[in-house]
């Protein structure tokens, strides 16, 4: 179709239609052959359809800058908003600590440690060689960032540091040339979503997806105190927007609220107990 006779009805509809259609599994068989399949279980997002049209109107405003002799009037693109659709899912470092125990590898452990603990983007991480990783120092080196801008994470004592001890040995031990930090089997990790969901038991925060201990990870650093320049560092945002984003409001806040609202009524009513209730002068006549 050209250009110019692409109508705002024509998105709508290809909206309507990729709603209908089904995300893909990736598969590799026995051969290293990769096929794609249909997952029953879950239609293309809005989100999804959002990018998509968002790639072709930025490809036709790219024509219309670069090229002075095309001209075609740009139609208006239906795009859903988003913000409902913003996750609001959190780990605690208990519900983190029962689904860490049931991760099937100490590559995805070490992973999922460092994502709950900094924050980091699972494809950082995953970019990261044993090069990279000092442990005298206490540091991670991050080169290949979404930013371009390299950057250095800290390693935690517990978890994170405990699974990346033992990655490290079990590399040592069995494939001494895997230069991956994240690896299973001596090769460098690919997406872990599958074991995350394996790992889920009933009751024990089963909606939580993987994603979502990016969230929990900014969500601890403030926890425990770390200034928020500090954790954009981290994390890699580099606006305060994006902090904000992934630093949803919960329960937790509303509990925090609720005890410095206790503990400013105790003190009032401490010093009215001490010194007695304020009244007011009157005027003599």
């Amino acid at each position: 179709m050209k250009p110019e006779k692409l109508t705002t009805p024509q998105l709508q509809k290809y909206r309507e239609k990729r709603a209908k259609d089904f995300t893909l599994i990736v598969k590799r068989d026995k051969n290293g052959s990769i096929g794609k399949d249909p997952n029953p279980e879950r239609r293309v997002g809005q989100s999804t359809i959002n990018r998509e049209l968002a790639v072709l109107r930025a490809s036709l405003k790219y024509i219309l800058k670069t090229n002075q002799q095309v001209y075609f009037p740009l139609p208006l693109f239906p795009m859903t908003d988003e913000r409902r659709n913003v996750r609001k899912g959190f780990l605690s470092e208990q519900q983190f600590r029962l689904r860490y125990d049931k991760l099937p590898y100490w590559g995805v452990k070490a992973l999922t440690a460092a994502s709950f603990y900094t924050g980091v983007r699972r494809g950082e991480l995953r970019l990261i060689n044993w090069d990279q990783v000092d442990f005298r120092a206490g540091v991670i080196t991050i080169y290949d960032t979404k930013n371009g801008n390299s950057r250095e994470i800290p390693i935690l004592d517990g978890m994170m540091l405990e699974s990346l001890r033992e990655a490290k040995r079990e590399r040592d031990r069995m494939y001494p040339g895997c230069q991956a930090a994240f690896a299973y089997n001596g090769k460098r990790l690919g997406d872990p979503k599958r074991s995350w969901r394996t790992a889920a038991e009933d009751g024990v925060a089963n909606s939580i997806l993987i994603h979502d201990l990016r969230r929990s990870g900014n969500r601890y650093l403030r926890d425990i105190g770390v200034p928020r320049p500090i954790r954009l560092s981290i994390m890699g945002h580099e606006t305060d927007s994006m902090d904000k984003r992934y630093g949803i409001v919960d329960r937790t806040d509303m509990d925090i609220v609720r005890e410095l609202h206790r503990r400013k009524q105790q003190e009032k009513t401490t010093a009215e107990t001490t010194t007695g209730p304020k009244t007011k002068s009157r005027k003599s006549a």
